[in-house]
C-alpha cells in the first residue's frame, strides 16, 4: 500500500497514514504503530496524535520508548539524524552512528 492509496475499512476510505494514526490512537502503547506512522511523514510534516503534534523523528523516538527492542525504530530514528546530531533515547545519548 502506498501512502496515497486508499483502503476501505468498514465503509470508510482510509490512507496508510490514517490507518497507522488510528492504531496509535486505539493503542497508545503500540510501538509498531508509531514507527509505521513515522514512515508516512516527510521531515517537515507534523501529525496530531491524541492532541500532541508529532514530526517524523518524534514518532520514531516514541517507538523505542515503548519497546526498547524495536530495532527498526532505532534504524529509522538514525536516518533522521545528521552526522553530528545527538538524541536522547531512554536516558542514553545517541548519534547517527550508534
Amino acid at each position: 500500500m502506498t501512502p496515497t492509496e486508499r483502503i476501505d475499512v468498514k465503509g470508510i476510505s482510509m490512507t496508510q497514514q490514517q490507518c497507522y494514526l488510528k492504531a496509535a490512537e486505539l493503542d497508545p502503547q503500540n510501538a509498531h504503530a508509531f514507527n509505521n506512522l513515522g514512515t508516512t511523514l516527510t521531515s517537515t510534516e507534523r501529525i496530531d496524535v491524541e492532541g500532541i503534534s508529532m514530526n517524523e523523528q518524534q514518532c520514531y523516538l516514541k517507538a523505542p520508548e515503548l519497546d526498547p527492542q524495536h530495532a527498526k525504530a532505532f534504524y529509522n530514528l538514525g536516518t533522521t539524524l545528521t552526522s553530528t546530531e545527538r538524541i536522547d533515547v531512554k536516558g542514553i545519548s545517541m548519534t547517527q552512528q550508534q
